[in-house]
């Protein structure tokens, strides 16, 4: 009975302390947070702000690494920094140019030094220094002194603006002329005609063609519109105007025989070279070389 009454007035007790302290609390003005409940902290998302000793509040990222004044610097900022630098260090120099050397230009009066770095560019061409010709307006990017890491050109006599060029060729060695331009030829230069694939050696001088260069300035690329020795195509209908020994005239070319023996018919019957005759109606077919290698007879004269 003791036991329970004894109980039963602690519990009391307990029940006023726990009502009167927050009653306590609030006609004081003291702030009351109740019990504490435990927190389980989780890095990186709570950002604390510290008081630095002599330096003021720092923020802290995520990772606890305070921010300094260089990350709050933007990327563009940094690109706009280096830029104006980079201007600073270089210049342009702009002119005709007046002499080139082997490591050296002059552009106006500007004495440039140049390298094997050194890029020099004329429309959709990339050139050396020993390409760049005099009397012309160029503009060059100096860096570091003197020292040039580009030259534009403006004009240049020696090469078409274009990368092609039509007009009526003429082939000396390995170099062709074509208009005001003479061109050096690739080691590789293709040559076409039609159906015919030749060397420079072929090309007819004063034959109209459509020549193409490189980046570097080379002929790799001819393609003829005529040629007055040569047919358009393997096969030519025609009548017969002159009989060599070595060969024909049809239509106006001059045909050599195959160093094979050719074959000739006529309605089913094979003859000889021998019985081609001026004014008959010929068919002849050239082979890769360009040579008769066979010759129907359509009609005598």
């Amino acid at each position: 009975m003791h036991h329970k009454r004894w109980s039963a007035m602690l519990a009391a007790t307990m029940l006023g302390a726990a009502t009167t302290i927050p009653s306590f609390a609030f006609a004081h003005g003291i702030p009351w947070r109740g019990i504490a409940r435990p927190v389980s902290p989780q890095w990186g998302r709570m950002v604390p702000h510290f008081q630095h000793p002599g330096h003021g509040p720092q923020n802290f990222g995520g990772y606890g690494a305070p921010e300094s004044e260089h990350a709050k610097v933007s990327s563009k900022d940094r690109g706009k920094a280096r830029h104006e630098k980079q201007s600073k260090e270089s210049r342009h120099v702009a002119g005709v140019i007046n002499a080139v050397y082997q490591t050296s230009v002059v552009i106006g009066s500007k004495s440039l030094l140049t390298s094997r770095s050194t890029a020099v560019r004329y429309h959709s061409y990339h050139l050396t220094i020993g390409d760049i010709p005099t009397g012309v307006h160029a503009m060059a990017l100096v860096k570091s002194g003197r020292q040039a890491k580009w030259i534009q050109l403006f004009q240049d006599s020696n090469l078409p603006s274009e990368p092609s060029v039509i007009g009526a060729v003429y082939v000396s060695g390995q170099a062709i002329q074509i208009r005001s331009y003479t061109l050096a030829l690739s080691p590789q230069v293709n040559v076409s005609y039609h159906d015919w694939r030749l060397n420079p050696a072929q090309i007819p001088a004063g034959a109209r063609a459509k020549v193409h260069l490189t980046q570097r300035a080379l002929v790799n690329q001819i393609n003829l519109f005529t040629d007055a020795a040569l047919p358009p195509h393997p096969t030519l209908t025609g009548t017969v105007s002159s009989v060599y020994q070595s060969g024909l005239t049809v239509d106006g070319y001059t045909l050599r025989y195959a160093s094979s023996p050719v074959r000739v018919m006529n309605r089913g019957h094979r003859l000889s070279v021998r019985a081609i005759a001026v004014g008959q109606r010929v068919k002849v077919q050239l082979n890769r070389w360009q040579r008769i290698d066979w010759v129907k007879i359509y009609l005598n004269p």
